[in-house]
């Protein structure tokens, strides 16, 4: 089931109301950035970032274990693969635009979002 499967597993076995899940080829992960995301999602189903071209980014957000399990639960039953399906059922997400990143000064350049494939990657982002 990919990584449906595995945010699923993940969200069984968190002990806190809110989770922040990432993807494990994004090495450049910025506190900063994690905690206004925890921020942003209290009170609500979760904190998701929009990239600035629109794309979700649900690999690097914070959910609400409750709503999030039930939906991938759910997701999962139906043969979904697709990531956003349980976010799409989330009723109370609150999108995070970059330009709120940048604009607070959190990740100017956003490296906390790039995700590394190659070595070459590595040697790009971190010269």
């Amino acid at each position: 089931m990919g990584p449906l499967a595995g945010i699923h597993e993940g969200l069984k076995a968190a002990g806190g109301e809110y989770v922040f899940v990432v993807a494990c080829d994004m090495p450049f992960l910025k506190a900063d950035v994690v905690e206004f995301l925890f921020k942003s999602a209290k009170g609500h189903d979760g904190a998701l970032p929009v990239s600035d071209d629109g794309i979700y980014e649900p690999l690097h957000a914070v959910y609400c274990t409750g709503p999030m399990l039930a939906g991938t639960k759910k997701a999962i039953e139906q043969g979904e693969r697709f990531i956003l399906a349980p976010i799409f059922d989330l009723e109370d997400m609150v999108l995070i635009e970059m330009d709120k990143i940048r604009e607070l000064d959190l990740d100017l350049e956003l490296k906390t979002f790039l995700n590394v494939n190659t070595l070459e990657d590595i040697e790009k982002y971190t010269i």
